[in-house]
C-alpha cells in the first residue's frame, strides 16, 4: 500500500520524510503533477523522487502516481460507501449490509496484499520452514484465525502449538527455545499480555513475526519480522463495531504463509495431505 509505506519507512533520509510528508499532504495534487512540477514544489530534486519511489516499490515516478491514484480512487470509493469501523446503521437493509461487508473484505485483502515485502516473506517462510515447533500468540478474534491456520499446517505435518488463555501463553512462551519460532497477532501492536510473552520470547532467543497494522508500536520493537495488514480500522475496540477488516486480513496473511510454504514442497506436501485424509477414512 503506497499510502502506507510513504507513513512508515525507517529507511528515508531527511529530505525523502520531507517528500514524503509533502505527498501525504498533497495527494491529488501530485498526482497531476509531473516529476519537474513536484521536485519544485516540495522543494527536492527529481532524483531524490525518483529514489523515494523505488523505495517504496514502483519503478519510477509515472508507475508512482498509478499506483497512489488507483489507491485515492479506491479509498475514496471505499469511505462513500462504507466506514469500516462502523459499516452498517439501524436503517440498513440486510442486502445493503451484505454488500458494505464485501467491501470491506475486499478493500482489507487488497490493501494488505499491496503491503507485502516479498522478500521479507521469503525469510518469514524460511524461518517457519526451518523451525522445530511454530508457536501463535494473541487474543480475541485472531486466535480463531490461529486455530484455522493450525488445522492447515497439521495436514502437511508442520507443528502448531496454540494456548487460549493468557497464563498458559506465558507458560508457552518462557518454555520455548530458539529452534521455536513465534507468531505474534496484534492489530494494535500494544497488547499487554502479547507485549509481556513477547519480552519472553526475546529472552529466550526465539525469532518472532508480528502481524499487525500500519504504524509503529510497542510490539514492532521485539519483532524479528514483521507483516502488515492493510486496514484503515481503528485499533480501540471502544471505536468500532467489531473487527471485520482487521480479522479478514489476518486470516488472508496467515492463509498466504500456509500457501507460500506449502509450495516450497508442493508435490510433497500434496502426497503428505492425501495421505493423512485417507487415513482418517479407515478409522
Amino acid at each position: 500500500m503506497i499510502i502506507g509505506k510513504l507513513q512508515y519507512n525507517n529507511s528515508f533520509s531527511e529530505v525523502e520524510r520531507e517528500l514524503a510528508q509533502y505527498i501525504l499532504e498533497h495527494p491529488e495534487s501530485v498526482v497531476e503533477m509531473n516529476i519537474r512540477q513536484l521536485a519544485l514544489a516540495s522543494y527536492s530534486s527529481p532524483a531524490t523522487i525518483t529514489r523515494l519511489c523505488r523505495k517504496i516499490g514502483a519503478k519510477g515516478f509515472t508507475d508512482f502516481k498509478v499506483k497512489l491514484s488507483g489507491e485515492l480512487h479506491s479509498q475514496e470509493k471505499l469511505n462513500y460507501l462504507v466506514d469500516v469501523n462502523v459499516p452498517f446503521q439501524p436503517e440498513d437493509s440486510m442486502e445493503e449490509i451484505a454488500k458494505k461487508l464485501a467491501e470491506i473484505s475486499l478493500d482489507s485483502i487488497r490493501s494488505t496484499r499491496e503491503s507485502f515485502h516479498y522478500g521479507r516473506m521469503e525469510n518469514i517462510v524460511r524461518c517457519i520452514m526451518k523451525s522445530s515447533m511454530v508457536d501463535v500468540y494473541g487474543e480475541g478474534d485472531s486466535l480463531y484465525a490461529a486455530f484455522e491456520f493450525k488445522n492447515k499446517m497439521m495436514r502437511i505435518r508442520r507443528q502448531v502449538r496454540i494456548e487460549m488463555g493468557v497464563t498458559q501463553q506465558s507458560y508457552q512462551a518462557i518454555n520455548s527455545d530458539p529452534n521455536h519460532c513465534a507468531i505474534l497477532i496484534s492489530h494494535s501492536g500494544e497488547s499487554r499480555n502479547v507485549i509481556r510473552v513477547a519480552k519472553a520470547l526475546k529472552k529466550r532467543m526465539v525469532p518472532i513475526i508480528l502481524i499487525t497494522s500500519e504504524g509503529e508500536s510497542t510490539l514492532c520493537t521485539y519483532a524479528s519480522y514483521i507483516v502488515r495488514t492493510g486496514t484503515k480500522e481503528k485499533r480501540s475496540l471502544l471505536q468500532k463495531l467489531t473487527t471485520y477488516s482487521s480479522q479478514t486480513a489476518v486470516h488472508y496473511v496467515l492463509d498466504c504463509l500456509f500457501s507460500f510454504i506449502y509450495v516450497k514442497n508442493y508435490y510433497e506436501n500434496r502426497d503428505t495431505a492425501m495421505q493423512n485424509e485417507k487415513y482418517l477414512d479407515t478409522l
